[in-house]
């Protein structure tokens, strides 16, 4: 059987490792206590608020890439039903509209347990990458059902990935 690193977690705590991919990307962030670290990242769209919280008894992080717009409450069950279609081919992840807020978010829980320190730096890079990725992959049509007049081919077209480039 192979040998699974030891957790890196009594010498460190895990948000000190996001913290360090942050600094090398010079983005600024809060630590607003031990377990919860936050930052805005802005792109060509919008500004995304990312959430870092960890659980210890798991040895879990639970990240968070929420837009920056709320949609409208009258558009939640359409709004459901169209992250269930995404959702459904999303590999890494998946995208929540929370009822209390309605500002959607894409989540995804790591599991640390037996990872180094080196990985850990690594696999959080990626997230937030692949996260940021995936928020402006689909930035157009949550735009779109944040509107009131939404068409179903307005968010057909906002769903078709691009092919190509001018």
């Amino acid at each position: 059987m192979s040998q699974i690193a030891e957790p890196v977690f009594d010498e460190m705590h895990p948000l000190d490792s996001i913290e360090t991919v942050l600094k090398a990307q010079d983005w600024i962030f809060e630590r607003t206590n031990d377990d919860e670290l936050l930052l805005n990242v802005s792109s060509e769209t919008t500004t995304y608020k990312i959430y870092f919280m960890w659980h210890e008894q798991s040895e879990t992080v639970q990240f968070c890439c929420q837009y920056d717009k709320p949609l409208p409450a009258s558009a939640y069950a359409f709004a459901c039903a169209q992250i269930q279609e995404i959702n459904e081919d999303m590999w890494l992840g998946h995208f929540v509209i929370p009822r209390e807020t309605l500002y959607p978010c894409f989540r995804h829980a790591s599991l640390l347990k037996g990872l180094s320190r080196d990985s850990i730096d690594e696999h959080f890079q990626a997230l937030i990458e692949t996260a940021i990725r995936e928020c402006e992959r689909f930035a157009s049509l949550f735009q779109i059902m944040g509107e009131n007049n939404t068409q179903e081919n307005d968010l057909l077209l906002a769903r078709t990935s691009v092919l190509g480039s001018c």
